[in-house]
């Protein structure tokens, strides 16, 4: 009630107003008193911190209310402005995972969306439809390097027979080794 409402209710009852007068202005008090606990209340309700695991709106000012958490995105919703999303610690951030099925629509974009990334998903050298990795497209290996080492099945190489022959080579001679030794004694 400001200053004047209270000058004018103190004169009013110094000066005998009707009851009839009182009571419209004892009314009219007792209607602002309870709408302005009824706002106060409703503002009260949407200002109360969010807790982690709640469901927020993303994309809106402060949707887990006055904390540190933030308002991650689920695989469902990403991509989508004041979609739902969860309340998550500031701490970790939106976790979102690398597993993805090869072949499907936008199979990483969910872990793109939260990372801010442009990944494929990698299942290297699997079936369509089988599970991979989301990796940068240049890291996506689907088939092992060739390094030199050893063969492949693709070249006609000459070392498997030459360590065929050496081995065969070595056992001959161990056992010649071992009938002279028998001999001499």
């Amino acid at each position: 009630m400001d200053g004047q409402k209270f000058d004018k209710l103190t004169r009013s009852l110094a000066t005998g107003t009707s009851r009839r007068t009182l009571m419209k202005l004892f009314g009219g008090a007792a209607v602002a008193g309870v709408a302005g606990v009824s706002v106060a209340r409703t503002e009260s309700v949407f200002a109360q911190p969010q807790a982690e695991g709640a469901v927020c709106n993303l994309g809106t000012e402060n949707p887990c209310g006055d904390t540190s958490l933030v308002c991650c995105a689920t695989e469902a919703s990403y991509g989508t402005e004041g979609a739902q999303g969860v309340c998550t610690s500031g701490m970790t951030g939106c976790q979102a995972s690398d597993e993805c099925i090869s072949g499907t629509e936008d199979a990483c974009g969910y872990f793109n969306y939260t990372y801010d990334l442009d990944y494929i998903c990698c299942n290297y050298g699997g079936a369509e439809g089988s599970a991979g990795t989301c990796v940068a497209e240049s890291a996506c290996v689907v088939k092992p390097p060739d390094t030199g080492a050893g063969i492949s099945s693709e070249s006609n190489s000459w070392i498997a027979p030459a360590a065929a022959v050496g081995a065969a080579a070595a056992v001959l001679a161990y056992r010649n080794r071992e009938n002279k030794s028998e001999n001499e004694a």
